[in-house]
């Protein structure tokens, strides 16, 4: 009996092999068990796939009042970046209209460099310098034109030396007042140092530091004058600051070309 229940399975796979249909009825259960073991992995596969994903949260019910808010809050930012889109604008166009001014500047420095060079070598007037900064709208020029208004005349190293020899102007003057000022400029009055030697100075030092084109070292000498000869070169005094404001703007002008 045990070996008839061992034998069964056999004799009924046996049984089912000799049959005619034995093949086509074997392909078919192949072909089911395929597609159900495919099946039970691709469920299996979902499952783990819908596991791993992230969990979104459900969006919470929202009230009318704070989707208002949200949505103004939104619009607030927008108008933000819309203002500092504006105003990074508005920098890169100040930039560039500072840059094409200062490109456009540098001509018109040129041409007063050389125009200042040609009044201190007497070359063209004074007069003629400050008409074409007059005519010049641009606020540079009128600001380098500030220090020129009061200048009357502009004279060289040689004028300036022979002024130094020459009487003062006698316009309208008597003849006692010629007198007393050719006595005045006889009668000098010099205070001594500790040394006994004069602390003051001389005319030859202002001559030599005009020989050499030192206008500030020569009016640096004036200062340690006498009152008179102060008194008797006072019109000299006024050309030579003149001539110091002329020099001083062509360093200042140069220095503003070299920096760009």
């Amino acid at each position: 009996m045990k070996k008839n229940k061992i034998f069964a399975p056999l004799t009924l796979w046996g049984q089912w092999r000799q049959t005619p249909d034995f093949w086509k009825n074997f392909f078919v259960f192949s072909m089911f068990f395929i597609i159900l073991i495919l099946s039970i992995i691709l469920v299996w596969k979902r499952h783990a796939d819908k596991k791993a994903a992230p969990q979104h949260n459900v969006p919470l019910l929202v009230s009318p009042v704070e989707q208002k808010a949200k949505q103004q809050k939104m619009e607030q930012a927008s108008l933000q970046k819309g203002v500092e889109s504006i105003t990074d604008r508005i920098s890169a166009l100040e930039n560039k209209i500072i840059q094409q001014q200062q490109a456009a500047l540098i001509p018109l420095k040129l041409e007063t460099l050389e125009l200042l060079r040609g009044v201190l070598e007497n070359l063209i007037t004074l007069d003629q310098f400050k008409g074409f900064l007059q005519k010049n709208s641009d606020p540079w020029a009128k600001t380098f034109l500030t220090p020129f208004l009061p200048i009357k005349e502009c004279k060289n190293y040689p004028q300036l030396e022979a002024l130094l020899t020459s009487p003062p102007p006698s316009t309208n003057q008597t003849l006692w007042r010629r007198f007393r000022n050719i006595l005045t400029s006889l009668i000098q009055i010099r205070k001594l140092d500790n040394k006994g030697q004069y602390n003051l100075g001389q005319l030859e030092d202002i001559r030599k530091a005009l020989r050499t084109h030192d206008i500030k070292t020569a009016l640096q000498f004036f200062e340690k004058l006498s009152p008179q000869e102060k008194t008797r070169l006072s019109s000299w005094k006024q050309l030579a600051d003149a001539r110091l404001i002329a020099e001083t703007s062509i360093h200042t002008l140069l220095l503003e070309l070299a920096g760009g």
